[in-house]
């Protein structure tokens, strides 16, 4: 799961270029203190890969690598467990993204499969993402479905692909 904490989507900031003409844009610094992120993975858990406030660089790069093995329930010290309770981690991950002081809120979720967890399952994950809808309106959440099989993002998330 992707989360995204910082400026209303579509908001930037106006500069001026060195021609006169404005360009939009910002910095390295600038996004980083307007965008924070933080990536995590979920089997009947959430499992965090990179943390809010985390700098992208080789750690990061290490970390994110280590999400395959994960997958594969083959990482050294990982959780590696082969059910995904979507819905109850779905909640866990919008909770922790709701902590973080901003303007907008953006949840992607990445599916490479239908719920099918320890302790949930498809009604689950209804109910998680009908009460995100109905009860926190500043989030943004979306389902990105990879791979063959995961056309039921369509059937799950508001704003799916």
């Amino acid at each position: 799961m992707l989360q995204f904490a910082g400026r209303p989507f579509g908001q930037h900031e106006r500069r001026e270029g060195q021609s006169g003409r404005g360009r939009y844009g910002a910095s390295g610094a600038d996004t980083a203190a307007a965008c924070r992120f933080a990536i995590n993975g979920f089997q009947d858990q959430l499992i965090p890969f990179v943390e809010f406030g985390a700098v992208c660089g080789p750690k990061a790069e290490e970390t994110l690598y280590e999400m395959i093995l994960e997958a594969k329930t083959q990482r050294p010290d990982g959780n590696n467990c082969p059910h995904n309770d979507d819905g109850p981690c779905l909640l866990d991950a919008a909770a922790q993204l709701l902590q973080q002081q901003a303007t907008d809120h953006a949840l992607f979720v990445i599916s490479d499969g239908a719920p099918a967890g320890i302790r949930s399952g498809p009604e689950e994950l209804h109910a998680a993402v009908d009460a995100l809808k109905r009860d926190t309106p500043d989030l943004h959440l979306f389902g990105i479905g990879l791979g063959e099989g995961t056309e039921h993002v369509l059937e799950y998330y508001p704003n799916a692909i």
